[in-house]
Formats: structure tokens, C-alpha cells, sequence
């Protein structure tokens, strides 16, 4: 069995998902929703959402935390590489 904490918003943030991780039973986390418009989006933005990102992606105890994108310019989000 797969569990996975969902995002509730002004609920869950990276604290909540520290202490709820510290007690087990969550094999991954997901952030609340970044929404993405037809620009590139600062990095801020997501380390704001997701402070884990300065740990790898994870939290204190290891487990994988990725951010939620809403919007229908995905492509947006990030920086073009090249």
C-alpha cells in the first residue's frame, strides 16, 4: 500500500508536513497548487511552496514532497535550458 498526504490548503504546509512525516506511515507528500500563468515563474515561488526543495525534494525525514502545478501553461514554469 502506497500513502500518500494531500494538499490542504492553509493545512498542510512544510511544517505540518515535518511533524506528520516524524510520526510515519507517508511514502510521499504533495504540496498545495502553484499556479502557473504564461510566464516563467521565479524560483522563489516554488522554494516558497516547498521549502524541501532546499533538502532534494524531501522532508527532514526523508520522504519525497513534490509541488502541485495548476494552470494549462505548464511549459511556463520553468527555465529553458541550452
Amino acid at each position: 500500500m502506497h500513502i500518500t498526504l494531500a494538499p490542504m490548503e492553509g493545512v498542510v504546509d512544510h511544517l505540518m508536513r515535518d511533524m506528520l512525516t516524524q510520526v510515519g506511515g507517508f511514502d510521499l507528500c504533495v504540496t498545495e497548487f502553484v499556479r502557473i500563468v504564461d510566464q516563467l515563474m521565479p524560483k522563489r515561488v516554488f522554494y516558497r511552496v516547498c521549502p524541501e526543495l532546499n533538502n532534494q525534494g524531501s522532508t527532514p525525514n526523508g520522504v519525497p514532497v513534490k509541488v502541485q502545478l495548476l494552470g494549462q501553461h505548464a511549459y511556463s514554469c520553468v527555465e529553458k535550458r541550452g
